[in-house]
């Protein structure tokens, strides 16, 4: 859910701008996925499982490749743009179960949503304006 926080009266409230399923919020909300591997046990056929795993889930997500160094370090990669993945729990599971446990790493949009001006209805009709803002 996204909203906005009025603690304005005794008991905060949220005022809901945006209700969706916990699923649908990281396609909505990743701006860049990123596959840490590390250099020191990667395998020739492991590039062929990570496309694999694109192909699987295309989108239009940005995918960086993170080649972790032994000695410390890190080489980044930014894929093509046809390497584009669909941000998913799926994917997520699938490729920490392929190569290990956080290997999977989603940049999320952080910003805040634009402020909406809420507009209340006036219940009794009265014009007392009550809840106008």
């Amino acid at each position: 859910m996204v909203g906005e926080v009025s603690t304005g009266e005794d008991k905060p409230k949220i005022f809901p701008q945006e209700i969706m399923p916990l699923l649908d919020a990281a396609k909505k909300y990743t701006k860049q996925v990123h596959l840490r591997l590390a250099e020191a046990h990667l395998q020739p056929e492991d590039m062929v499982k990570v496309h694999a795993l694109v192909s699987a889930h295309a989108g239009k997500c940005p995918l960086f490749l993170c080649f972790q160094r032994p000695e410390g370090g890190s080489i980044i990669i930014e894929a093509h743009d046809r390497f584009g993945v669909s941000p998913s729990l799926e994917l997520e599971q699938e490729v920490n179960r392929q190569f290990g446990e956080k290997t999977y790493y989603a940049v999320v949009d952080k910003s805040l949503p634009e402020k909406q001006r809420r507009v209340w209805e006036k219940k009794n009709g009265n014009g007392n304006g009550h809840g106008d803002e």
